[in-house]
């Protein structure tokens, strides 16, 4: 999922490892709260998306790691991987979500957009030293 970072991030920012890849992944799927959905397409894994309560926002649910292979964009399996995890998060009783996307990245928060989230605004985390910016978005889950 390299591909879709392009223009993103830096390029002398250090790739992550298949090692830290998969040890913050089994952090992840270790977390009590936390449900993974994944899209499969030919026996592959084409999308994931995470869905927890927030750890920094008490009594708000999470929606992180919605990654799509940009072999797949424009295919609809982020939207509906999207709308599953809110179904999720709406379930459990959460009254809002918010999740964290990188300031540049333009497709993933025109989606978000259309999708009813909002930018939260001044909710912002720097990358330590290297210069990207995530910012924070919320939604009713009413």
């Amino acid at each position: 999922m390299v591909t879709g970072y392009a223009g993103l991030v830096p390029p002398e920012a250090p790739a992550p490892s298949v090692e830290r890849l998969c040890a913050e992944w089994e952090r992840a799927l270790g977390e009590a709260d936390a449900t993974v959905l994944v899209a499969q397409a030919g026996g592959h894994v084409v999308g994931m998306v995470m869905v927890r309560p927030d750890p920094d926002f008490p009594g708000c649910g999470q929606l992180r790691r919605l990654n799509i292979a940009p072999t797949r964009w424009g295919q609809g399996i982020g939207a509906r991987l999207h709308d599953e995890a809110l179904r999720l998060l709406s379930e459990a009783g959460f009254e809002t979500a918010g999740l964290w996307v990188l300031e540049g990245n333009r497709r993933a928060r025109a989606m978000y957009k259309r999708r009813g989230w909002s930018l939260v605004p001044g909710a912002t985390l720097e990358w330590s030293g290297l210069g990207v910016v995530e910012v924070r978005y919320s939604r009713s889950m009413r």
